[in-house]
């Protein structure tokens, strides 16, 4: 009796010490779906964050850019309508008069700088206003990756040429996405100028700026790679951020990897990355889905 006792006890105990087992299972299983649901959430939350900042950040750049372009437009009218009395008062002149004499031909070169300078004002603001994305009015396409690349950075290989730069493009042909086009173009294109700005400076060797790519079924990756300079980490930890350049005062407004940051994550929903390193050169990485409309 005591042994069917004994039997029928550490039969219980294993039955229990199986169901305690399966619920701690079940309890692990639980916290991953709890950890996986709440990490969703948290992506939804900074999502939602960030489309009301770009909202906001959308309506301070457009009206900033309002307020600004409406005076400038004035100042640029009044010395176009200045410098056009000072040439119509040349044309009336006596022949008898020195034009070294004259005032009027003194002001003009001041007055060809102040309407240069506008002019560089109006273009940065215009340049300004695409920091909060511009959505555009273009539609989606599919397009081949290699002949659209190829066709499309025709210019900027004949100017790559013309600078003793070696412009690689290494891109199958059997890659196909669906995107905006022309928005991917110029940022490619500005990518391209950021190296050929920036990276070549002192260079004695071959310069090469390779455009690669690699896909699969859901996204495509796209190389901009070249042997330059490179670049410290500081500056490469920056080089995102608005109005960030190297090479302030040279015309450089440090608008440009930024423009393509935001303009990469918000319309092409994408995501671009940037490595470095000092005298190996840079490769900037854009990753796309390859079909934008079936965008998870």
């Amino acid at each position: 009796f005591n042994l069917a006792i004994i039997i029928i006890l550490v039969h219980f105990v294993k039955q229990y010490l199986s169901l305690l087992n399966i619920i701690k299972e079940h309890n692990k299983n639980l916290e991953i779906i709890v950890d996986e649901r709440t990490q969703e959430i948290r992506d939804m939350q900074e999502e939602l964050v960030e489309s009301k900042k770009m909202a906001s950040l959308a309506g301070l750049v457009n009206g900033v850019a309002h307020e600004i372009n409406t005076p400038l437009g004035a100042c640029i009218t009044a010395a176009s309508h200045l410098e056009t009395q000072i040439s119509n008062t040349h044309e009336i002149q006596s022949p008898d008069i020195n034009p070294e004499s004259n005032n009027d031909s003194k002001l003009k070169p001041i007055i060809n700088l102040i309407t240069s300078n506008l002019e560089n004002i109006a273009a940065l603001v215009d340049t300004f206003k695409l920091t909060a994305t511009n959505q555009g009015s273009e539609e989606e396409k599919i397009i081949n990756l290699s002949e659209f690349l190829n066709q499309s950075l025709m210019q900027e290989k004949i100017r790559c040429t013309s600078n003793s730069i070696n412009l690689i493009f290494e891109v199958d042909n059997d890659i196909q996405i669906t995107t905006y086009p022309q928005i991917l173009f110029h940022i490619i294109s500005s990518i391209i100028d950021n190296s050929f700005t920036h990276a070549f400076e002192n260079v004695m060797h071959e310069k090469i700026i390779t455009i690669s790519a690699e896909h699969d079924a859901d996204s495509v990756e796209i190389s901009i790679s070249d042997n330059g300079i490179g670049m410290k980490e500081s500056n490469l930890n920056e080089i995102f951020d608005p109005f960030y350049t190297t090479k302030r005062g040279q015309g450089h407004h440090g608008l440009g990897l930024h423009i393509s940051y935001n303009i990469i994550k918000h319309k092409l929903l994408g995501k671009i990355c940037c490595s470095s390193e000092i005298d190996k050169g840079t490769t900037t990485i854009i990753s796309l889905p390859v079909d934008i409309m079936n965008k998870d």
